[in-house]
């Protein structure tokens, strides 16, 4: 536990409750250190606007307290002072005492402390009432990306910190997408489904034998899906003449060392 970004993110709120979009700065906040330090700090189509935009909204989502009156989550019972909050119905609060209580973080003589292998579930604390999907995901996604515009971004640096690269959304899709139509709609969530499909069969080569079951899962997981949401027709992703995968790995330093660009 970094128990520095710990308190950073604790105290990124002078109020008793985390809101979404105090999350979503905070996201935004990590980004741009990203890039100040990280030379080779890579943020791919999948694995950075999606996958790890996703895991703070998780934060305020599903940590957060939950009730039947407020199935969305962020009715807090920890005291009379959070019974009083009234939340909205998007945007989700976690108390901080239920934040630090699933991160093993405890009060101890006036200061915060991580007590190792104490991660728990607060008491009185109630799971969402509903299921978290693909529609609210995209909901809180373009929320923040509209707030916070460098969280939509796709690149990295060039081997140099504060060398940050972005890619045109636009020439990478044939321009069926750019900056502005990825917020419209279900856009966000056709595109990311788009690439899944696009990159699974390089990226589960190296771990199964055959193909066969795991593209059939993709198959019925994705491209399903990508009817149902009435997706646009997608060209072949390309960029600087290649295919998607191979422009990002030869373009992109972080990506290159990982070997992945997912």
């Amino acid at each position: 536990m970094n128990m520095t970004l710990f308190l950073e993110a604790y105290n990124s709120s002078e109020d008793y409750v985390l809101t979404m979009d105090d999350i979503g700065a905070r996201a935004a906040k990590r980004f741009e250190e990203s890039i100040a330090i990280n030379p080779n700090f890579y943020y791919g189509p999948y694995t950075g606007m999606i996958a790890r935009n996703s895991g703070y909204a998780f934060t305020g989502r599903i940590l957060s307290n939950h009730t039947m009156e407020y199935p969305f989550g962020g009715h807090l019972s920890e005291s009379a002072m959070y019974d009083i909050l009234k939340i909205g119905q998007i945007n989700q609060f976690a108390a901080k005492n239920v934040f630090s209580s699933f991160y093993a973080v405890y009060e101890e003589d006036g200061k915060l402390v991580y007590r190792k292998g104490h991660e728990q579930i607060p008491a009185n604390w109630y799971r969402i009432g509903m299921d978290y999907g693909l529609v609210q995901l995209n909901l809180d996604l373009v929320e923040w990306f509209m707030k916070y515009p460098i969280l939509a971004s796709i690149g990295g640096n060039l081997g140099k910190v504060d060398n940050f690269a972005g890619l045109d959304l636009e020439d990478i899709t044939g321009g069926v997408l750019n900056a502005t139509s990825l917020l419209e709609g279900n856009s966000l969530v056709c595109f990311v489904l788009e690439v899944v499909k696009t990159f699974t069969p390089n990226s589960l080569s190296s771990l199964f034998k055959t193909l066969e079951a795991p593209l059939k899962l993709v198959n019925d997981a994705v491209l399903d899906p990508l009817l149902d949401l009435s997706c646009p027709a997608f060209k072949d992703m390309a960029l600087d003449g290649t295919d998607l995968l191979t422009g990002l790995l030869n373009r992109y330093p972080g990506a290159n060392k990982s070997g992945f660009a997912f």
